[in-house]
């Protein structure tokens, strides 16, 4: 090292590295901006399938949530046929009618106004469709892979399993 060396003249640059460790961390929202904003606004509904020797009679599990309140119903089927998943979820949507607004001092209903399904054979059916158009019911079919249904599907099913 030199002695003596004047180093207060110098201009220092600094790197890109120090500007990142400077930078303050963004905030996490509070609340999610959903496009929901009443209870059963938008009703969610998958078909879980369990794995073929987990000692289980049951063959499907129907994961029903709301969009709004992320409440969660589960049904255990011994079969996956689809009269038996509609009655499910008719019984659901006759339910969630019932319950939704009902600790509030003024009755309040909500009715269910959309269903999001997959495009499987168990929730697609005319005579289901019959019974949703006449509750006003609105049943949009959504690929299986869809990233509309991850919202009920990976994450529920983690925690059920």
């Amino acid at each position: 090292m030199v002695q003596g060396m004047m180093l207060t003249k110098r201009q220092q640059d600094t790197c890109d590295a120090c500007h990142l460790w400077k930078q303050k961390k963004k905030k996490h929202r509070k609340k999610l901006d959903r496009a929901t904003h009443e209870p059963n606004q938008v009703v969610y509904a998958d078909l879980l399938f369990p794995s073929k020797g987990n000692g289980s009679r049951y063959e499907a599990i129907l994961v029903i949530m709301d969009g709004f309140s992320r409440f969660v119903t589960i049904h255990l089927l011994k079969s996956k046929a689809s009269d038996i998943v509609n009655n499910h979820l008719k019984e659901y949507v006759l339910w969630a009618k019932r319950q939704a607004g009902r600790l509030v001092k003024k009755v309040l209903t909500y009715k269910i106004k959309q269903v999001l399904t997959d495009k499987s054979g168990e929730f697609v059916s005319e005579a289901m469709e019959t019974w949703y158009h006449s509750r006003g019911i609105e049943h949009v079919q959504v690929g299986p892979k869809s990233s509309q249904l991850k919202l009920c599907g990976d994450a529920e099913h983690v925690k059920i399993l």
